[in-house]
């Protein structure tokens, strides 16, 4: 418990890109601050208390299942509750997760006290189905307030609650009641924390149901992807393009690469990545590979995954070129990093005709996608 100064209030801020406490056992990602002041926001608060986050955690998922999100996308929805519930040490003690989807009306998939591990988890949230028909949100935060967070299914006095609402285009049935159902909630003390999905999210709405920007997150539209295969199974480069300017080029490859003691055994996932075959090559040598060009200025997140595996390994670099034909450096790695893929993530601001490519010597690379960044 947190006590304020006399006259004081008490502020927690929760940082976290997706606004939820995540960790891992012995290790601390996700802070809380402590901030007291005479008001909320205060510029010269008098104390500031920085504590680590790897306590007790109840948290409920509530998740869209309407037509507007369609098949395709229920299932990136339950992937992306696994992606968060991954980073989470979920144990009775620990972190107790709740599933709630909702169109027409709400279903409870699970309670806070029906898993006791992740993988029996991940099970259940492999068997919930997309039900279709209207946008009922008001009825899925009803029943996270009066079902999910109470003592008799796993609610625990000593953990703070918090929900994470994945919706898209905003409530099309009982939407009066929306934002006074999540005003009544947060009064109860569950954080709620909005991610909006798609092109057409409702942010008036979101942002009254989050009661804050900071508990706001919106997710667009992938705007380009690779994973390196199409839709028949075969190996692709997508519309990437090989540059003229280096010493030779990327291949693409399934399976272990043909050098012994490096390189990956296999792609992250599906079959095929494209690499750079070091023997035979001198320091100095360069493999370019440029991505489709843009039409207009903006900024990109480009996330990727990538294997730097052997004794020869040198940089990894991503770069975007000016249309003057000018490059400049926004990401690289050096040296070997062990024998497993790794993740990146990546802004780049373009302007109109800027490139951006994948160079320098030496390296396997799978699945690289960016997507319009959002400043929320």
């Amino acid at each position: 418990m947190f006590q304020a100064p006399p006259n004081h209030m008490v502020q927690l801020r929760f940082k976290d890109e997706f606004g939820v406490y995540a960790h891992t056992q012995g290790e601390c990602y996700h802070w809380v601050e402590v901030n007291y002041g005479k008001h909320f926001g205060s510029p010269s608060p008098s104390q500031f208390v920085v504590i680590p986050v790897c306590g007790r955690i109840d948290l409920a998922f509530l998740i869209e299942s309407s037509t507007n999100i369609g098949k395709h996308k229920w299932r990136r929805m339950l992937n992306l509750i696994m992606l968060l519930s991954r980073k989470l040490l979920v144990t009775p003690d620990r972190v107790r997760i709740a599933v709630v989807s909702f169109s027409n009306k709400a279903t409870l998939h699970f309670g806070l006290d029906s898993h006791k591990t992740l993988a029996s988890m991940g099970r259940t949230i492999d068997k919930i189905r997309w039900k279709g028909y209207w946008t009922n949100t008001a009825a899925a935060l009803r029943m996270m307030k009066n079902k999910v967070f109470k003592k008799e299914h796993g609610d625990r006095s000593n953990a703070p609650n918090v929900a994470v609402l994945i919706t898209e285009k905003g409530s099309n049935k009982n939407h009066w009641r929306t934002v006074p159902t999540a005003v009544s909630a947060r009064k109860a003390g569950i954080n709620i924390f909005v991610i909006g999905i798609g092109s057409q999210i409702n942010s008036v709405e979101m942002m009254s149901i989050a009661g804050c920007k900071d508990h706001l997150k919106k997710r667009r539209k992938v705007r380009w992807k690779c994973g390196f295969e199409n839709s028949a199974g075969k190996g692709t480069i997508c519309n990437m393009v090989q540059s003229h300017e280096d010493t030779f080029d990327w291949k693409l490859r399934k399976g272990a690469t043909p050098s012994r003691s490096t390189g990956p055994y296999s792609a992250y996932r599906s079959k095929y990545y494209i690499y750079i075959e070091t023997s035979h090559r001198k320091y100095g040598d360069r493999a370019i590979m440029f991505f489709p060009a843009f039409k207009r200025k903006t900024t990109f997140c480009v996330k990727f995954k990538y294997h730097m595996f052997g004794f020869h390994i040198n940089q990894l670099q991503l770069a975007k070129r000016s249309s003057s034909g000018q490059f400049a450096t926004v990401w690289s790695m050096v040296g070997e990093k062990g024998n497993r893929w790794r993740s990146a993530v990546v802004n780049v601001t373009l302007k109109t005709s800027d490139r951006v490519r994948f160079g320098q010597r030496p390296f396997h690379i799978h699945r690289i996608y960016y997507s319009k960044m959002v400043n929320v």
